[in-house]
């Protein structure tokens, strides 16, 4: 049997956001329909990155070895991951929202329905 070949970094990176959405859905299945909020959601996610990478850089300077620590590295990937799954999910409230605006008569939208 042929083994698969690897997936791209694009695609991975991909999947990692996608799981944070899933995950954010099932946590958190509703979801603002306020904009002001749902940006402020990103932001909150944006300001875990930069306390993650801050995190991982001091720990770096206080010891050599920091920046080789995977799981430091990984808090970030994970933070990286949930602020682009809360930036997709704004675009898809936005796509909701204008699919609604088109359809008054209450269709659901192709995606929803096949849920």
């Amino acid at each position: 049997m042929a083994e698969q070949p690897a997936r791209s970094p694009d695609l991975r990176a991909l999947d990692r956001i996608m799981d944070a959405l899933q995950h954010a859905e099932r946590k958190h299945p509703g979801w603002h329909t306020d904009p002001v909020r749902q940006a402020a959601i990103i932001s909150e996610e944006a300001g875990e990155v930069i306390q993650a990478t801050l995190n991982m850089v001091e720990e770096a300077e206080r010891h050599e070895s920091g920046m080789n620590r995977p799981d430091l590295e990984m808090k970030v990937i994970k933070e990286v991951a949930q602020t682009g799954a809360m930036a997709l999910r704004y675009l898809i409230n936005y796509e909701r929202k204008l699919y609604a605006d088109a359809n008054p008569a209450g269709q659901a939208s192709p995606d929803q329905a096949a849920r």
